[in-house]
């Protein structure tokens, strides 16, 4: 049930992306391409991890590589949305709060 709410929920917001004319092609491959980094160091880390304990540090290296990634991403997309809006905002002459 709390997987259907999530799609609902996913569906709304990429729905109000694509009307705001922020879904575009190159922010649908940026975010396969971060996903593709994640799960592309991520989990063949954590698989070699299981079956040899001793590359530890490996493993650690590979987990905070993604946290950093992942921050930088959202970072750099908190930038670009603020961006995309105060664009909106100009060309329809809208004040900024």
């Amino acid at each position: 049930m709390l997987e259907l709410i999530k799609l609902i929920v996913d569906a709304v917001v990429l729905r109000d992306g694509a009307r705001k004319g922020m879904l575009t092609w190159r922010v649908v491959a940026w975010g396969i391409a971060f996903v593709i980094l994640l799960y592309g160091t991520g989990v063949p880390a954590v698989i070699y991890y299981q079956d040899h304990p001793s590359y530890k540090p490996l493993f650690i290296a590979a987990i905070v590589f993604d946290a950093l990634l992942f921050l930088a991403y959202m970072f750099f997309g908190w930038r670009w949305y603020f961006r995309q809006l105060a664009l909106q905002r100009s060309k329809a002459n809208i004040p900024n709060d």
